[in-house]
């Protein structure tokens, strides 16, 4: 007499684990992946923040005084005030303090070579406690 697989088979529960295992794994690596631009890869705003643990505020002070690199996909790039003399040019997209912080119709990313050069820059080694 053959044997089959059910539903109360200690196979088919083994099998209903491992199909979870392999879904938990796609979904981890799915959160995980950015995919890359020309070799790059590129962050978002609220990733930059996260990853430096920082405010929006301070994000677009580093933007504006060139200290972290930035792209504009898509959308028009807003010039600074400093460079037009304008105060408003809320028409370029979302502005918070009088600074561009989101392209109209466009996304601002960041590269995150630059960030981690940024930071290794920056760091200041720990003194010797003697």
């Amino acid at each position: 007499m053959e044997e089959f697989i059910t539903r109360e088979s200690d196979e088919f529960k083994e099998l209903i684990g491992q199909i979870d295992m392999a879904r938990r794994s796609v979904t981890t690596v799915r959160s995980k992946w950015r995919p890359t631009l020309a070799d790059e890869r590129y962050l978002s705003g609220d990733e930059v923040m996260k990853y430096l643990h920082i405010s929006l505020r301070t994000l677009q002070t580093l933007r504006d005084n060139g200290i972290i690199g930035y792209t504009t996909i898509g959308g028009n790039r807003g010039l600074s005030s400093s460079l037009t003399g304008a105060r408003n040019y809320s028409h370029a997209g979302e502005v918070c303090g009088g600074r561009l912080v989101k392209a109209k119709g466009g996304k601002i990313l960041y590269p995150e070579r630059e960030l981690q050069k940024v930071l290794r820059d920056n760091y200041t080694p720990p003194e010797p406690p003697f």
